[in-house]
């Protein structure tokens, strides 16, 4: 039930249309009318609001609504014909309002897009007059499952709230509800923020409805439940016990919680103080009960809830296809799939993704949806496609019937292809990264799929649908993050916008990193709804830049590419190696010029341990520790080289793509059985993903080389205690490079964020602190001649660094920070990679400073005389445990195997020359020749 004032400012507008029509007798008396009907749907908002349990007040008022409804109708034709716009617009605003009120859904519809249609055709109105319409229009149509047109008419809505400073009237609805249609989407902490927002406003009114705040308190909860934010969300929930309102909802969410936690009991002791009579809450609370049930394997009570949830369903929603059925359905089929029917959970798997697509019908079991515009339960619609693709896998074993096991192919590249349609939606990597992980915990399946089929087939399309789903679950968001980076530097039409976005970004940056530093709750507090605020605006503002003929275009490319138009970049000497991880096997992607081709060896457990210990015997630099990390370094170059050695024999330069905790490790200090190195038999190079392998050249043509070293002369303790030694080595390291170097007090912040993106290579020879915790908190000194000497990794993020082509970063553990499964580590070079450049080398963790200042300088040198980037590594460490002056103790891996290059593939001049040069030997020796007999001939 809806109770809502009409607010003068809407009289005062109508006031202004009187002046500008034509004076005609009875305008007078429709006005008067108009003010009449208006008195008395007034009166009927007041009396219903202060009504509480009084029945006889509820009746006043409903008597009161019936009368003004009857007047609308009778008067909204004659506003039209006396061409009173503004008023008919009111009129039919608050016709909706009282059928909406009476639970006439249809009706009240019908009123809105009315008054709506009315605006349409006279642009000269004030667009506020069908903020109302809008709103509430959007919210039955929310609940009749029309998501799209709900989610346009909100943002219609908010486009209006944006043209007023001033706060409208429902404005916490609307927030509240574009936070319901985030969390639909997924998008959870967009949801969260319009949420906060929608209860700051409310609060913010006279007489705040406490209904509507714990409603409102409730949707917060919601979005952490499906963050998997348990605890957090209980604290809310259990808070809201206390406020008496919305109890069953209240139970049924922990009982929810409950229920993805595996307490079975405490669920449905939950569960059991939720009651509803009927409808869509009656619904989801018999779908929990089954779930329940089936988790302590109570059958009986299992089949009645189900059945419960399906026959509601009918009376609520007839036959019709909805979102609620689609659930249903899933439900069906996760039972199902527990009792080993794997025909009927496909089946019902199907009939759930029917359901929660608007634009697929198709019932036939090995077809699946290629269109995802309209899917609102994104989450629950990729779950049923892998679940369906994992049943018809199951049914494969039993039958043996290879069609069905295409099918289950299938099933799996549509998941994968409603993510990627979904990760593109999405603004913040945040949200994306949530996507990720759901993404992360079933890549697994269809790799080990198409291998199975290619095992069956010999089909190459197979091998190549294992790289794809490879490569679809590696650095993805960076991956999408760059290509957005290049639509914004060639975009020429949206200059403006891209400011705007990166001053945003910048803004909630440094609040982010404020509200840290702060104690007192109140400034926390406010600090947090700034950053909610800049939130909002930003993603504002990239919805407007999406809809940029050039970033359509951007979103609707194919980021990974092929495995043909790889081979072509591919010289005679080079091999791409993507390794995959699971708890049984490595498969590892082999691809050369000519061939691709994979490997698949078994592991256990005992290879994370033997993994673990080569990091930690790396990472052990202190005087006088001498290393044994050769025993595991022999252990994995066994499991991760030796099955693909055959792969390898012409091959020099190895472009190694890692997975998982592979990312902690440099493949250069593995040693065979002859105790030779890696890297003394191959240049070694790292890359996030075959999508960040460049296909354009560079938009910019940047040149010269800026260094930074501030810690050459003395060290410095900062305000939390820690202590930056003074790095003597590091001004012969920056001596070496001819550019712009600045040492100690010069080399600050503020230099390199004024000169960084005017430099084709940037070298910093400085400390750096990795925070795992909070990878955003990691930052690189400069000199601490000013407070502001931290570079922080989310800074870094939103610089723009597309004319630099390498950064070199000596300092420690640049390369190291927190896993995240799929995207890779969330280090300060992966910060770098995002802020667009291609090329990092970069620290894995503390070494030796002599070590590093050699190899730098050797590097350098490399890099001066044409040699690739990855071939002037391997040679400047070569030459480094060559080197008779050097210290033998320092020619271990921990001293300089730290130092590993990660950045875009780039063919060997030497390679791609040869066949021309041997082209011009051969025209000029048949020139001679012909030349020759000429010359005889004339003898």
């Amino acid at each position: 039930m809806l109770k809502w004032f009409a607010p003068l400012l809407f009289i005062a507008a109508s006031l202004y249309t009187f002046s500008q029509k034509g004076k005609k007798a009875n305008t007078i008396e429709l006005a008067a009318a108009f003010t009449t009907v208006e008195k008395k749907f007034a009166s009927g908002n007041r009396i219903a609001d202060n009504a509480g349990n009084d029945s006889s007040q509820i009746v006043f008022s409903e008597n009161l609504y019936q009368e003004a409804l009857s007047a609308y109708s009778s008067l909204i034709p004659q506003l039209i014909e006396q061409n009173l716009d503004s008023l008919a617009i009111i009129a039919a605003t608050h016709a909706g309002i009282i059928n909406h009120y009476f639970d006439s859904l249809p009706l009240a519809l019908n009123y809105y897009k009315n008054a709506i249609e009315l605006k349409a055709s006279h642009t000269i109105l004030p667009d506020s007059l069908i903020f109302q319409p809008l709103l509430f229009a959007s919210s039955i149509l929310y609940g009749e499952g029309a998501y799209d047109t709900a989610l346009f008419y909100l943002r219609k809505a908010e486009t209006i709230k944006n043209k007023y400073a001033k706060t409208l009237t429902e404005e916490p609805r609307l927030y509240n509800l574009l936070g319901v249609m985030y969390y639909e989407t997924g998008n959870l902490k967009q949801a969260i923020n319009y949420l906060e927002k929608a209860i700051s406003l409310l609060q913010q009114t006279p007489q705040p409805d406490k209904t509507l705040l714990t409603n409102y308190r409730l949707n917060i909860a919601s979005s952490l439940i499906k963050l998997e934010k348990y605890s957090e969300a209980k604290l809310i929930l259990i808070e809201l016990l206390k406020e008496d309102l919305y109890l069953e909802e209240v139970n049924q969410k922990l009982g929810y919680i409950a229920l993805k936690e595996k307490k079975y009991p405490e669920a449905i002791i939950h569960f059991n103080k939720a009651s509803y009579a009927s409808g869509k809450k009656a619904i989801e609370l018999y779908i929990n009960k089954s779930l329940a049930y089936n988790g302590l394997k109570i059958t009986d009570s299992v089949n009645y809830y189900l059945s419960a949830a399906k026959t509601e369903n009918i009376k609520w929603n007839a036959l019709n296809q909805s979102v609620l059925k689609g659930l249903i359905l899933k439900t069906e089929g996760d039972i199902e799939k527990e009792r080993g029917h794997f025909l009927q959970a496909a089946k019902a798997y199907h009939a759930a993704i029917i359901n929660f697509s608007n634009t697929f019908q198709d019932t036939a079991l090995t077809i699946n949806p290629a269109n995802f515009t309209g899917v609102f339960s994104y989450i629950d619609m990729f779950y049923s496609l892998i679940s369906k693709a994992e049943m018809l896998e199951k049914l494969f074993n039993e039958t043996n019937d290879l069609a069905t096991l295409k099918a289950a192919l299938e099933a799996y590249q549509a998941a994968f292809q409603l993510s990627s349609y979904i990760e593109a939606t999405y603004n913040s990597d945040e949200a994306r990264l949530f996507l990720n992980k759901i993404k992360y915990f079933n890549h697994n399946k269809p790799i080990h799929t198409s291998i199975r089929l290619f095992e069956l087939t010999k089909g190459k399309r197979y091998l190549e649908q294992a790289y794809f789903f490879d490569q679809a679950n590696k650095a993805s968001i960076l991956s999408l993050s760059l290509s957005e980076s290049e639509v914004k530097t060639d975009s020429k039409n949206t200059n403006d916008l891209i400011d705007q976005i990166g001053n945003i970004k910048t803004n909630i940056t440094r609040n982010t990193l404020k509200i840290s530093t702060l104690t007192d709750s109140v400034d926390i507090k406010k600090l947090h709804g700034e950053i909610r605020e800049k939130e909002i605006e930003l993603n504002n503002l990239q919805e407007t830049l999406k809809n940029e003929p050039a970033w359509k275009l951007a979103y609707s490319n194919e980021a990974i590419p092929s495995i043909n138009n790889l081979q072509k970049k591919l010289d005679s000497k080079s091999a791409i190696i993507s390794y995959h991880l699971s708890e049984t096997d490595i498969i590892s992607l082999i691809i050369t010029r000519n061939k691709l081709d994979y490997s698949k060896t078994k592991i256990d457990s005992s290879f994370y341990n033997t993994v673990a210990i080569l990091k930690k015997d790396l990472q052990k630099v202190t005087g006088g520790y001498r290393y044994i990390g050769n025993i595991p370094a022999k252990q994995l170059y066994k499991i991760l080289m030796t099955p693909i050695r055959s792969h390898l024999t012409q091959i020099e330069r190895l472009v190694i793509i890692p997975d998982d905790e592979l990312h902690y490790l440099p493949f250069e200090a593995l040693q065979d059985e002859n105790n030779f190195y890696l890297l003394q038999k191959f240049s070694v190079q790292y890359l996030f993903s075959t999508s960040l392998i460049n296909s354009k050249e560079p938009h910019n043509t940047a040149t010269g080389f800026l260094s930074f070293a501030p810690f050459a002369d003395k060290s410095y303790i900062d305000s939390t205690g820690e202590k930056l030694n003074q790095l003597p080595a590091s001004s012969v390291e920056i001596n070496a490079i001819n550019g712009q170097n600045y040492f100690n007090e010069k080399a600050t912040k503020q230099a390199f964020l004024k000169e960084a993106n005017h430099y084709s290579t940037l070298h910093l020879a400085t400390h750096a602190s990795v925070d795992n915790i909070n990878p955003d908190k990691s930052f690189i000194a400069f000199s601490p001649i000013n407070a502001d000497f931290k570079l922080y990794a989310k800074e870094i993020y939103n610089l723009r660094l597309d004319s630099t082509d390498l950064v070199i970063l000596s300092a420690c553990e640049t390369g190291a920070g927190q896993l995240v499964k799929g995207e890779g580590l969330m280090s300060l070079s992966r910060a770098f990679a995002y802020a667009g450049c291609k090329n990092i080398i970069t620290s894995l963790w503390k070494a030796e400073d002599i070590a590093t200042a050699y190899i730098s300088t050797q590097l350098h040198l490399y890099l001066s005389k044409g040699f690739t980037k990855d071939r002037a590594l391997q040679n400047a460490k070569l030459d480094f445990l060559k080197n008779e002056d050097i210290n033998p103790q320092l020619k271990t891996p921990n001293f300089w195997a730290h130092l590993i290059f990660i950045g875009n593939y780039e063919p060997a001049s030497s390679s791609s020359n040869w066949p021309w040069i041997a082209l011009v030997i051969i025209s000029f020796g048949i020139f001679y020749l012909v030349l020759n007999r000429l010359k005889k001939r004339i003898d």
